[in-house]
């Protein structure tokens, strides 16, 4: 087996990481703060197919009414352990049954039937992906950034 040749660092390009980071690092809450605001409005357009009133989420009559408490327990907040971090979602005890589907229960028995699913938290995290690239660059589009630089 040949040796490896010894690295003589000849083309070595310096990326100021830690410069890009103290400039890019006050932008990065503002930036998390308009992609949780986009994702709750998604989350609460796509909650709206449990609003109507004569149907459930799969489009068959339903014999229960609304209560709203989906709707309202749909928002943002801080994270506990990261304070650059910002959770948007449902917190109402029933929106992971309807978020993945879940066994029928009538009466306090099983049927033996399933729900299906009917995400609207998983359709947002989609449309947010697809939306970043334009919330950052309308965060950044007026803040001039420089990298590098010289003295």
């Amino acid at each position: 087996m040949a040796r490896r040749r010894q690295y003589t660092g000849a083309s070595d390009v310096s990326i100021p990481v830690e410069e890009i980071m103290e400039q890019f690092g006050i932008y990065l809450d503002e930036i998390g703060e308009k992609c949780a605001a986009f994702a709750v409005k998604e989350i609460k357009k796509n909650a709206k197919k449990f609003e109507k009133s004569g149907q459930s989420a799969n489009m068959k009559p339903k014999w229960w009414n609304n209560t709203g408490n989906l709707k309202n327990r749909i928002r943002k907040k801080k994270g506990y352990f990261n304070e650059r971090q910002f959770i948007a979602g449902a917190s109402a005890p029933h929106a992971h049954l309807l978020e993945y589907g879940h066994a029928k229960w009538l009466w306090g028995k099983e049927t033996g039937q399933h729900v299906p699913a009917s995400p609207f938290v998983r359709p947002a995290e989609a449309a947010l992906m697809a939306e970043l690239p334009s919330i950052i660059q309308s965060v950044l589009a007026n803040k001039g950034i420089i990298v590098g630089g010289g003295k």
